[in-house]
């Protein structure tokens, strides 16, 4: 079973290996409970949603492919809703891939090419623009009950890698985010900034 994970691994992201992608996973865990706790100190329902998270993300990644290079940052956005259901949602992307899991432990649906969350949302966290994303917490994070988002960054670059990682209250603007994720499918809308028509 450790070789066949490995192998799909080199598969995944041939050009890291699988040994940097287990430390990269064990660092990412300790940062996102540092700021989970400084967040949600010892909320039963985000500890159990960050549980959930780690054991479902990595077997998201393992076993389906995603383009990553030597050089290369990779984005991890993940919805932290209610109790109730333990429901999860999250993207997974870089510049040349992007694949989204949705639904409970024991039924999750992978979609490539498919946000979970609004286009400018995405845009946001792809260009690290962390003022705007507070500021959108303070304007338009008004839906109840409050959900937040965690967002992971990962940089790889000549062997070397560096992890940021953060936690948002979800926003949304219905004129501005209503549509969005049509507009990204469609083409129309670049996560990462490139694009001129899209309505701010």
């Amino acid at each position: 079973m450790k070789m066949w994970i490995i192998t799909l691994l080199f598969l995944t992201c041939s050009e890291v290996s699988a040994q940097s992608w287990n430390r990269i996973f064990s660092k990412m865990k300790k940062i996102q409970y540092k700021e989970l706790r400084k967040q949600f100190k010892d909320n039963p329902v985000a500890l159990d949603f960050f549980k959930l998270y780690n054991s479902t993300r990595e077997e998201i990644f393992y076993t389906n492919y995603l383009q990553i290079v030597e050089n290369d940052t990779i984005f991890f956005l993940e919805r932290y809703g209610d109790g109730e259901n333990r429901y999860l949602l999250s993207t997974i992307w870089n510049k040349k891939t992007l694949l989204s899991y949705t639904g409970c432990q024991d039924s999750i649906k992978v979609e490539y090419n498919e946000i979970c969350f609004p286009a400018y949302m995405m845009r946001l966290c792809s260009t690290w623009s962390i003022d705007a994303i507070r500021k959108e917490e303070e304007i338009n994070a008004t839906a109840l009950p409050i959900t937040y988002n965690c967002l992971t960054r990962v940089i790889i670059s000549h062997n070397k890698y560096s992890i940021q990682c953060i936690f948002f209250r979800d926003f949304f603007l219905l004129n501005r985010d209503v549509n969005s994720h049509i507009y990204y499918r469609l083409g129309e809308y670049d996560i990462f900034g490139n694009d001129i028509n899209f309505k701010k």
